[in-house]
């Protein structure tokens, strides 16, 4: 189909561009009721982020359906990005052993957005326009 890539055998099916995110996260599997299913939290390091989802990289292999409270620190943040999201897939590509996983957001913290936005389309170059009203 047109606007696909095919990258051996795999069909690229994500709406938004995704860009590099070498940043740490911590995460913790939930219920899809949002409740903590255990205490246990998971670390990460971010390969790539987009609008809609992102690519990390763990030690811990995650079923796809698998719902996930996600904190994400952006570079130059203090604080991270809170997003809840569901794992589309999860693969051992590194040599190392190493599971990528990638996760569609589900939802994000109202006060995170913005950094979110900030971040995504400051590295593509975009500009942001300020609501001069603020």
């Amino acid at each position: 189909m047109e606007g696909e890539k095919y990258i051996e055998g795999y069909m690229e099916r994500r709406k938004f561009a995704r860009i590099a995110l070498r940043s740490k996260i911590t995460f913790s599997i939930i219920d899809t009721e949002g409740k903590k299913i255990s205490e246990e939290k998971f670390h990460a390091i971010g390969k790539n982020i987009g609008a809609a989802g992102l690519h990390f990289t763990s030690d811990k292999e995650l079923k796809p359906g698998t719902i996930l409270d996600l904190e994400i620190l952006l570079p130059k943040e203090t604080d991270p990005v809170r997003i809840k999201g569901e794992v589309v897939w999860s693969a051992v590509f590194e040599s190392d052993g190493k599971i990528d996983t990638g996760v569609k957001f589900l939802t994000i913290d109202k006060n995170h957005v913005l950094l979110l936005v900030k971040y995504v389309c400051g590295n593509l170059g975009l500009d942001i326009i300020k609501n001069s009203e603020n």
